[in-house]
């Protein structure tokens, strides 16, 4: 009974939306709002007379808020964010909540904090844990994902994977020799093995698989 209860959890049964690893999904909300899931999401929707709230359970969405006098909030782990008219990306990472403003802004209250709200505006983003909200940094790129891209602008080779693998079944990664390469491109992500490829036009690397579902990277023997 655990077993098919842990089970009946992680899948997207368990959730109102949700999509399957490799999967993106988009849609409109009672009130008007436009909802986007990322790979692997699941998100639940409460609306009732007093307010709007999107409770993300795993994964990464993007709202576009609609007209409604009820206050819209999204629900992580670590605490809610509250739509102020706006456009933005949220993203559960491990025991953290990262957020992305496109439009307007938004204010985020960490669950065990006892300061204040922090705002974020458009063009900047927010990690925040469920004690305390970091640093307001400048964000770029957070919705290339909505148009099936992955954009990198200087980034170590072991971050690129890390975000490919959130789009493939099995391990991918690399050997610690390859990790600290850098690169910036433009990938789409409905080809993981045309971007694996361009990886090794690219960088003096080779990508040696076991199988479908184990891919690593490795230096490129001279």
């Amino acid at each position: 009974g655990v077993v098919g209860w842990q089970g009946y959890r992680a899948s997207p049964l368990s959730a109102d939306y949700a999509t399957r690893v490799g999967e993106r999904r988009r849609g409109m909300l009672a009130d008007g709002s436009r909802l986007e899931l990322n790979t692997d999401t699941r998100v639940d929707i409460h609306f009732d007379a007093a307010q709007r709230l999107i409770r993300l359970q795993q994964g990464e969405i993007l709202v576009q808020t609609g007209q409604d006098a009820r206050p819209l909030r999204v629900q992580t782990g670590e605490g809610r964010i509250r739509a102020l008219g706006t456009r933005f990306v949220v993203r559960q990472l491990n025991r953290a909540t990262e957020v992305s403003v496109e439009e307007h802004a938004v204010e985020v209250q960490p669950n065990l904090a006892t300061t204040a709200t922090t705002r974020v505006e458009a063009g900047q983003r927010l990690t925040f844990n469920e004690r305390q909200a970091g640093v307001v940094q400048t964000a770029s790129n957070a919705s290339a994902w909505t148009q099936g891209m992955l954009v990198a602008v200087d980034w170590r080779l072991d971050r690129l994977l890390g975000e490919l693998s959130r789009y493939r079944h099995g391990y991918l990664g690399c050997v610690p020799e390859v990790a600290a390469l850098r690169l910036s491109g433009a990938f789409q992500l409905d080809d993981d093995e045309a971007i694996l490829a361009s990886l090794e036009d690219a960088l003096p690397i080779r990508v040696r698989r076991l199988t479908r579902y184990w891919v690593r990277v490795e230096r490129r023997e001279a």
